[in-house]
């Protein structure tokens, strides 16, 4: 984050701890200059081992006492007083290092422990106008993974198994590949977000072009959803209580 990025009139601190708290990554350029002002970044140095800093010594000086046990990048610089070349392999190692780091982030993810917002789940037989939207719903106190989502649960073609109101937590699925026939088979319930509205469903068929989706509730008949009309799906895996912010 550049400070000079910062709005005019903006309160610098929060906008400041903003940035640090949805940052995947925290580069931190270490020098002598860092080290000897680092406490004006109380931001950053409160997120040390969260896992999310990575230092980056750039100038010779002890920061291994403020990093207690964190890997620089790069990781070959043992020594914290020697002499350090930043050209190009240099930035090709912290680039390099940066991307593999990611790569793990992607198939493990963060835990978002702060409150989120709660999306709105369909759960009847008809694709609803994004425009009839109703009421706001408060944000959850709950903890994520960087790919889950919270859903409430609006309708009853999913009761008695989820009942309207129900507040539940799904987990993105990123390849349609990944719902086996043995989820099918087994009941799986899925979000699935179309480009009008988050629908409630057991997926029944996964076609070439569009898939079949089923309820728990007998009054609400299978239908059909293009394929072109899903943006996204995610498996619901725990229904959650209820703790408003």
């Amino acid at each position: 984050m550049d400070e000079d990025s910062l709005e005019p009139g903006c309160n610098k601190k929060k906008q400041i701890q903003a940035y640090c708290t949805n940052a995947d990554l925290i580069l931190v350029l270490v020098s002598a200059d860092y080290m000897a002002n680092y406490k004006q970044y109380s931001e950053v140095t409160e997120k040390i081992q969260t896992g999310k800093v990575i230092p980056v010594p750039i100038r010779p000086c002890n920061w291994e006492d403020l990093f207690k046990g964190i890997v620089s990048l790069p990781n070959r610089l043992l020594n914290t007083r020697k002499s350090i070349k930043v050209d190009e392999y240099f930035y090709k190692e912290v680039a390099d290092g940066v991307r593999n780091k990611l790569q793990k982030a992607s198939k493990m993810g963060y835990e978002r422990c702060q409150s989120v917002d709660i999306i709105k789940v369909r759960a009847n037989s008809n694709i609803i106008d994004a425009s009839q939207e109703r009421e706001d719903i408060p944000p959850f106190e709950t903890k994520l993974m960087w790919d889950e989502e919270v859903f409430v649960v609006e309708g009853d073609s999913m009761s008695p198994r989820f009942t309207n109101g129900a507040r539940l937590k799904g987990k993105k699925i990123e390849d349609l590949k990944m719902i086996t026939k043995e989820w099918r088979q087994n009941k799986k319930v899925f979000a699935i977000n179309t480009k009008r509205e988050y629908l409630l469903k057991y997926i029944k068929e996964i076609k070439s072009d569009s898939i079949v989706l089923a309820s728990e509730n007998p009054e609400h008949p299978d239908f059909e959803l293009d394929g072109d009309e899903v943006i996204s799906i995610y498996l619901i895996t725990e229904e959650l209580g209820w703790k408003p912010v």
